[in-house]
């Protein structure tokens, strides 16, 4: 599959497409009308300068997958050495280079599945869909850097404490 830009989620449709007004297509907008976005930061596996992609799910399903017809046994044999793989290779940190794709097999599994946008009929299949899914969460990742948001606001991974009040503030403020 060939990689997708990074802006892919933003690209071939309006940025004023909603998923609660009349006709809906679902190729354009998660099909319950949102999407989240969940981010890390964790000392020792990621880069001291960037947030590690935790997930990207609806988060108003469970953890088994939408569609049992696209279980996949690789992810990353989809991806090859595209671009998107060493976006998601550095965003998506693992432990060891060898449970990148388990940590790709099972976010597809649960939550890629479940992404209308990345279904068949929008996307294509023999992969397209795989590179759909987390081109647009690669593309979320960068569109919403909280690292960034909050390192502008002075809060940063140093062991000092934060009050939740200075987060709000920094990412009100941003958005």
């Amino acid at each position: 599959v060939s990689a997708l830009p990074a802006s892919s989620v933003f690209g071939t449709c309006s940025a004023d497409s909603r998923s609660c007004k009349g006709d809906v297509d679902f190729c354009c907008v998660p099909n319950n009308g949102h999407l989240t976005l969940i981010l890390k930061w964790m000392p020792g596996i990621c880069a001291t300068n960037s947030m590690r992609l935790e997930s990207c799910h609806d988060s108003s399903i469970g953890t088994n997958g939408c569609d049992t017809n696209r279980q996949y046994s690789s992810i990353t044999g989809f991806l090859g050495d595209s671009e998107l793989y060493q976006e998601l290779e550095k965003y998506w940190a693992s432990t060891s280079p060898n449970s990148l794709d388990s940590l790709l097999k099972l976010e597809w599994q649960r939550h890629g599945t479940c992404y209308s946008p990345a279904n068949v009929e929008c996307a294509g299949g023999n992969g397209a869909d795989v590179g759909k899914f987390f081109g647009d969460v690669v593309a979320a990742h960068k569109t919403y850097n909280i690292f960034n948001i909050l390192s502008k606001a002075g809060i940063n991974p140093n062991g000092l404490m934060y009050s939740k009040s200075k987060f709000d503030r920094a990412i009100t403020s941003a958005f």
